[in-house]
């Protein structure tokens, strides 16, 4: 697991869980374990912002996208993804649409199409982002799978 370079003042500010379970959970869920997961996506929903939350941010939503979700777990994921929309620019926005394509669904894309029509240039850029990476997909997944032939030599 990568060095995550954050103070204990993070994990202390999340709460409730204390600092060595967090790590605990966090190294559980790196190891494809989903009972760190719920650990997880209560932090994402909490959005700590200090320096170095957004590269703890980005490791578990890669995490997340390597384990299986529950339909309540995705249900949280989905507002997350919306609540970040609505925020300033982050670095670790591409890591939330990457999420985004993990737990998409109609109420996702009706949340992020309402957005486009946000007084908030930033809000209606970043919907735009989600929604066309949504879109993205969408059409590779639909499209025949093709495969690359060896020439001969």
């Amino acid at each position: 697991m990568r060095g995550w370079r954050i103070g204990p003042q993070l994990v202390e500010e999340f709460g409730d869980a204390g600092p060595a379970s967090f790590w605990d959970d966090l190294s559980r869920l790196h190891a494809g374990d989903p009972a760190g997961l719920e650990l997880a996506i209560r932090f994402l929903e909490r959005d700590p912002w200090r320096q170095g939350s957004g590269y703890v941010k980005a490791d578990l939503i890669r995490y997340i996208n390597r384990v299986a979700l529950g339909p309540g777990e995705a249900t949280r994921l989905r507002r997350v993804v919306l609540a970040v929309v609505d925020r300033p620019d982050r670095r670790e926005f591409r890591r939330y649409v990457r999420l985004g394509i993990k737990v998409d669904a109609p109420e996702l894309r009706e949340g992020l199409a309402q957005r486009l029509s946000s007084p908030d240039p930033g809000i209606r850029r970043r919907a735009g982002w989600a929604l066309s990476a949504l879109e993205d997909t969408t059409t590779t997944r639909s499209k025949p799978a093709t495969y690359r032939t060896k020439l001969p030599k």
